[in-house]
């Protein structure tokens, strides 16, 4: 039986140090629990270099390790070569996402995190930078979102 081809999601925020790292670790958590590593490749950029080479930041990595998450990863900024690569380029907000559009990634690949999550009352993911009260909330978004992201992916390669 031909193996199927890895479904490859690339989590994007501005600086990639604490929303999309954050969606990659949870992510990545959640492809562990339900055992399918081997079909899916995950990993997170940002739209600015500027964070580049740094790790999540420190508010990001207390809020996942509180929320018993494995933290990972080294910002990097988004390339093209990332349009073609992932079949999913998953924005944290409308100013990523039109950022990415503008540089002439497809629009059917490029969507908002928190459109997948059915229960969603808004399609951002808000930005905490400098407001260390706000990463729960982030988390409090990331989380379901994920979960809703990962069932919908899953339910389209008959492992859900």
């Amino acid at each position: 039986m031909p193996q199927r081809p890895r479904i490859k999601i690339l989590f994007v925020c501005h600086g990639n140090i604490c929303r999309s790292p954050a969606a990659e670790c949870v992510f990545a958590a959640l492809v562990q629990r339900r055992g399918v590593q081997a079909a899916v490749e995950i990993d997170s950029a940002g739209v600015s270099s500027e964070h580049g080479g740094e790790s999540p930041y420190p508010d990001t990595q207390a809020v996942l390790r509180r929320r018993g998450y494995e933290v990972f990863g080294r910002s990097r900024p988004v390339t093209k070569a990332d349009a073609s690569h992932f079949d999913f380029i998953v924005c944290m907000d409308r100013q990523n996402q039109s950022a990415l559009l503008a540089r002439g990634f497809p629009a059917s690949r490029v969507s908002l995190l928190r459109s997948h999550d059915p229960a969603a009352q808004h399609d951002e993911v808000g930005d905490p930078w400098g407001y260390p009260e706000k990463f729960d909330g982030m988390m409090d978004v990331i989380e379901p979102a994920c979960a809703a992201l990962l069932s919908k992916l899953l339910q389209g390669v008959g492992q859900d």
